[in-house]
């Protein structure tokens, strides 16, 4: 079935939320935007560009859901079922996704800034300075820059220069042998998603 905003409002104002069931439904482009939506199922549903800023999603399922370009921004995801859903190009800005089960998701071009991992596929060092870093089994993000992690240790001087200042660069040099340290001695687990065609 395919909602719209004004259905969706009404569903999760006036139901039972335990009655609620959203698998292989439309909601491409609706707003969750700060509703609680905990344990409710979203398995095979088509979500694309949604929006669950703020929004509550702990011990939800999203199995095999596509979520191309949906934003997560702030939104708790602890414990949610992710497997198999098609994330590439969302943004996971300062979400949580601890606990998150991520086993076969497409997390190609994922925005990673601030968001906090679930120490499998998407691991956070926390370093006590303004440069949150996250990254994946192929990919390193560092406040807003998002490489691969084989083009983070090919960087110089210049390269750091150009992409965030004097300021980036004196991080970069005090802190790159660490990160690089932490990152190949404790590389997150691969999807198994990685390398394959995916729709965006």
């Amino acid at each position: 079935m395919k909602y719209t905003q004004s259905q969706l409002n009404d569903i999760l104002e006036n139901s039972d939320y335990g009655l609620i069931d959203f698998c292989c439904d439309d909601l491409s482009f609706l707003s969750f935007d700060g509703a609680d939506l905990s344990g409710l199922r979203f398995d095979g549903a088509k979500l694309d560009g949604a929006k669950f800023c703020g929004t509550k999603l702990d011990f939800s399922s999203f199995g095999g859901a596509s979520l191309v370009s949906s934003n997560f921004f702030e939104a708790k995801t602890n414990n949610t079922n992710l497997s198999g859903a098609n994330l590439a190009g969302s943004n996971l800005l300062d979400a949580n996704l601890d606990g998150a089960i991520l086993k076969g998701a497409n997390l190609s071009n994922t925005k990673l800034w601030g968001c906090m991992g679930n120490s499998q596929q998407i691991m956070t060092i926390l370093i006590f300075t303004g440069y949150p870093i996250t990254y994946t089994s192929d990919r390193l993000q560092i406040a807003c820059k998002n490489h691969p992690i084989s083009e983070w240790w090919e960087f110089d001087d210049k390269d750091i220069l150009k992409m965030g200042g004097k300021m980036s660069l004196k991080f970069w040099r005090k802190n790159k042998d660490l990160i690089r340290q932490i990152v190949e001695q404790r590389p997150a687990q691969p999807t198994g998603h990685e390398g394959k065609e995916t729709n965006q």
